[in-house]
């Protein structure tokens, strides 16, 4: 079961997931 089908997979650690992450504060703050 799955809790969330909207969740895109895990970007590997790096830049990838800077960015992304950044991209989510920004859109929550």
């Amino acid at each position: 079961e799955a809790v969330s089908v909207r969740q895109p997979p895990l970007p590997p650690p790096g830049g990838d997931f800077a960015i992304a992450l950044g991209l989510a504060l920004g859109k929550v703050y």
